[in-house]
């Protein structure tokens, strides 16, 4: 197997990618609150809104390229608005959070799984 490791934009990563192949997004999940204070720095500028948008425009022509995509983050109501459940096959699931500097913001938390129609995934 031919194994390639690139260091940059995912999205110059992604443009190689051909029909059938599978792709798994995991970026910064979107904000849970709209509190400053919320860790979402995991870049330089952090994976704002902007950035939010830009992965899904990226989700939306893999898609069209007919490649194979599942993408995780936070169940919130910008993620709901930009990735429509009509288009794509989106599954809520638990994830149990261990870290915070709050003890009421440890335990189970709701994400999404969010797959287009091309894979053929089991959930």
């Amino acid at each position: 197997m031919d194994v390639q490791i690139l260091n940059g934009d995912y999205a110059a990563a992604l443009r190689q990618t051909h029909p059938g192949d599978f792709v798994y997004l995991d970026p910064p999940y979107a904000s849970f609150s709209s509190d400053k204070r919320t860790f979402v720095g995991y870049t330089l500028n952090g994976f704002n809104t902007q950035e939010q948008l830009r992965l899904c425009k990226t989700f939306q022509e893999l898609t069209q390229k007919k490649v194979n995509v599942m993408l995780s983050n936070a169940s919130v109501p910008l993620i709901s608005e930009l990735y429509d459940s009509d288009f794509y096959n989106i599954k809520t699931v638990k994830a149990n959070r261990k870290i915070n500097s709050k003890k009421t913001g440890r335990g189970p938390v709701d994400e999404v799984l969010i797959m287009n129609y091309h894979s053929q995934v089991a959930t």
